[in-house]
Parts: C-alpha cells; sequence; structure tokens
C-alpha cells in the first residue's frame, strides 16, 4: 500500500537532498514520485490518501495535503519548474478551503466537505501531535503556506499561516516536544516579523533607486533581491507630488498631457505579468479644459515580474522608465523620462527568497 502522506515526506526529503548534496538521482526519484501522484492519485483535482493493487480510494487527509505540496514546493526549489509550484499551490488553495480552522485559525485533520468528508471521522479535530514520528500537519501546514506566502508575494498564504500559529500558541507552549514544525513554523514567522518591523521603521531614503523631476520625489523598491528560476516577485514606484501639483492617470483622455507610464526595457529577463496603477480622481482639469484622471499626493504603481524557468544565474539588471508630466493650476511643465535600473540576482539554491520591504507591498 502506498500512502500518499508518506510519499509526500519522501518527495521533499529526496528534492532537499538533491538539491543540498547536489545528487541529481535523489531530485529524479522525487520527480518520479510526484509523477506517479499526479497520475494515479488525484481525481478531479482532488488527492486520494492511499493506492493500492492499481486502485486509489479514500479522500486525503490533512497532512496527506500538507505533506504532498511540501514535497512538491520542495521540488520546485530543487529543479525550478513552475509545474511544481503550481501543484503546491492548488493543493495549498484545497487545503485553506476545506481544512482551515476560520474562527480559531488552524487546520482541521478531516475535510468538512459533505461530498468527501471521511466516513470514519465522527468529530474534526486537529490532531496536533501528528502521530508517531510523523511531523504535525498543522506545522507542516503554516511553514508551507509561509514558503508560499514568499514565493508568490500572496498575501493569503501568510495570512493563514499567522492564524494558525497564533491560534496554537497555547498548544505550542504547553507542548512543545509535540509540536515541532509548529515552532520551526513560529521561529520563521518570528523572524519575518522582526524584519517587517524593520522595514516599517527605515527611512523613505532606504529605497533601492529614487529620481526627481518637476514636483515629484520618486522611489523604487523591489519586494526581492535574490530570485530563483520561476519565480515571481514585484517592484513598486512610488512617487511623492508636491502639494499644488498633479499627475495624469492613465484613464485621461487629454490631448496634450502625457499621463503617467512605466516602460520595460525589452532586454530585460524578468517578464511583465500585471501592472496596478493607482486609483486617481476624474474631474474638470483648469488647464486643458478636459475632464481627465488626476493623481495627487502620494501614489504607487505595483508590478508584478516573473524570472523565466530557464533563466541564468547571476546577476541580472532590470531597466524601467517612468515618464511623467507634472501640472499645476496654470500651467504643465514639460514631460520627463526617468530611466532606472535595478540589479537583482537569479539563484538555483535558495532556500528561502528574503522579503524586503513588506511595509510598501502589504499595503495593495
Amino acid at each position: 500500500k502506498i500512502l500518499a502522506a508518506w510519499n509526500g515526506l519522501m518527495i521533499d526529503g529526496l528534492a532537499y537532498a538533491g538539491r543540498h548534496l547536489n545528487e541529481p538521482r535523489y531530485t529524479s526519484a522525487a520527480e518520479r514520485a510526484a509523477t506517479f501522484i499526479e497520475s494515479s492519485m488525484m481525481r478531479d483535482g482532488r488527492l486520494l490518501r492511499t493506492w493500492r493493487a492499481g486502485q486509489a480510494k479514500l479522500d486525503g487527509y490533512l497532512d496527506d495535503y500538507a505533506y504532498v505540496a511540501a514535497g512538491y514546493l520542495e521540488l520546485y526549489r530543487a529543479t525550478g519548474k513552475k509545474q511544481y509550484l503550481e501543484s503546491a499551490k492548488r493543493l495549498a488553495d484545497r487545503l485553506l478551503t476545506e481544512f482551515q480552522d476560520d474562527s480559531a485559525g488552524g487546520f482541521f485533520f478531516s475535510t468538512e466537505n459533505p461530498e468527501h468528508a471521511q466516513q470514519d471521522v465522527l468529530i474534526r479535530s486537529k490532531n496536533l501531535s501528528g502521530g508517531g514520528n510523523q511531523p504535525s500537519g498543522n506545522g507542516v501546514a503554516a511553514q508551507l503556506l509561509l514558503d508560499l506566502g514568499t514565493l508568490t508575494s500572496d498575501k493569503k498564504y501568510k495570512d493563514a499561516a499567522f492564524r494558525t500559529i497564533d491560534g496554537l500558541s497555547g498548544y505550542i507552549w504547553q507542548v512543545s516536544i509535540l509540536g515541532d514544525h509548529l515552532l520551526i513554523a513560529a521561529a520563521t514567522t518570528l523572524d519575518q516579523t522582526a524584519s517587517a518591523q524593520s522595514i516599517a521603521s527605515s527611512k523613505p531614503g532606504d529605497a533601492d533607486a529614487t529620481f526627481e523631476s518637476t514636483a515629484i520625489k520618486g522611489q523604487l523598491f523591489t519586494s526581492k533581491m535574490q530570485i530563483s528560476p520561476g519565480e515571481l516577485f514585484q517592484i513598486a514606484v512610488r512617487m511623492t507630488i508636491k502639494p499644488g501639483w498633479h499627475l495624469y492617470g492613465a484613464g485621461s483622455d487629454a490631448d496634450v498631457a502625457r499621463p503617467v507610464s512605466l516602460s520595460f526595457d525589452s532586454s530585460n529577463l524578468a517578464l511583465v505579468v500585471e501592472t496596478r496603477a493607482p486609483a486617481g480622481i476624474r474631474k474638470l482639469d483648469s488647464v486643458l479644459r478636459q475632464e481627465v484622471e488626476i493623481l495627487e499626493g502620494t501614489i504607487t504603481y505595483f508590478v508584478q515580474l516573473q524570472i523565466p524557468d530557464d533563466a541564468p544565474p547571476g546577476k541580472h539588471p532590470l531597466k524601467l522608465a517612468v515618464l511623467t508630466q507634472a501640472c499645476d493650476a496654470s500651467h504643465c511643465a514639460a514631460p520627463a523620462q526617468n530611466n532606472l535600473v535595478l540589479e537583482y540576482e537569479v539563484s538555483n539554491n535558495l532556500v528561502h527568497s528574503e522579503a524586503r520591504h513588506l511595509n510598501i507591498f502589504n499595503e495593495k
């Protein structure tokens, strides 16, 4: 009999060993096990718990989803193949949907979905100890979600992990020997919280790059400086506009004034996935005598980018141009283009990507 949970632990261990010991045969074995799970132990997007004599059955429990997802994530780190990151995200999303305790934090051992609820479960518990020599399912889930939040910059994963740690903190204090992975996740949370507090207290001059043009002071921030192939990251372009002045948003139909635009050089390795512009105010412009989208005060543009799966390791530049045209109540300055260059490093051997400027990227 093959159990999904044990397979997940094996994938995790083999991928980790293959990456750190530079043993491709370990990584290949982990990939074969992952392929088996995808082909033989998944049904309509759901993970099944057991496989024997060519037949998979029984819906997966918390441990199955958490261990296998963590295995996929470690396999992604070892190979850089985005398919494993996507598989980890799919299982993590199922974990959040069906096992999460929304009120008290943490995860139940069994699903609440009536179509797939395990028939032998009388009371939904959280099975905090993990059982035998297996790690705590809640602890593995919390660490998985912290890692996914860091790799994908998706806030929902870290929020769920923080709720788990907060909700089970009393248990960790009372029976720490049974919550090893919960302790590891808690330590990671404390490290990230300390980092966030340090960043939040930093001065505006701590931006990764700065620029100035008429009535504008600009700053460039990046969420990561070291990135794995296939990984997502973000940049933020923040502009503080002098009182009495304004810029024009992309929704402006002005015939003369130029709206703000971000332009990325075609030589960049990183690919633009999505750009989020700040919301402006539509009103009649006294200079242009047209209804336009006005941007005032402090505004921030967020851009999500991705490193290609086959990206070569080493340092790479990210080149972008910020085009602005500032106006006050009586006239418009000439359009200004500020060319910025940010250097980051692509690495195949990252265990964790350090998140930066959390106070900037968590405000979206």
